[in-house]
């Protein structure tokens, strides 16, 4: 079923691509996780954008409008857009975070693929407990991206 979601979501983004230009956002905005990363009433995002030396990149955005995963830079639109297939594949589950710690002591976390590529990764957090609740976070905005896909393509169906 994974599959098929997945293959659904390549289909969407192909003919429905989200643009926009600026940088992921960095810093410390998101140590304080207790406002809630993502709202029930606001699904998640994925921006996809062309960076200012012609890479792509796309985030996962929340509900609040905070940035969760940033990726890696790909030189074509069709590889980002197969990074985002494998985020929303593989975001959905928190057993594909890994916890690091920097050498600075702060923590972030990065999202492997099926193969233990890195295909995501967050911000750094001050505190261990911020880092871990992040993946909650994220796994409900990639869930509430999901569902509004499969919302919208069921009401273009009818």
């Amino acid at each position: 079923m994974r599959h098929i979601n997945s293959l659904i979501t390549v289909l969407v983004l192909s003919f429905a691509t989200l643009l926009s230009v600026g940088c992921a956002a960095g810093g410390d905005e998101l140590a304080d996780l207790e406002d809630g990363e993502s709202s029930a009433t606001s699904p998640g995002k994925i921006d996809l954008y062309q960076s200012g030396d012609g890479q792509w990149r796309f985030r996962v955005v929340a509900g609040n409008g905070r940035t969760l995963i940033s990726s890696e830079s790909y030189v074509s639109k069709q590889g980002a857009e197969n990074g985002i297939a494998s985020v929303l594949e593989n975001g959905v589950d928190p057993a594909q975070y890994q916890l690091n710690q920097t050498a600075t002591g702060k923590y972030n976390l990065r999202l492997r693929a099926g193969n233990y590529e890195v295909i995501g990764f967050t911000q750094s957090y001050a505190t261990k407990s911020s880092a871990t609740r992040a993946i909650g976070s994220c796994v409900r905005a990639l869930e509430t991206y999901l569902d509004a896909t499969y919302a919208g393509q069921a009401t273009q169906q009818n």
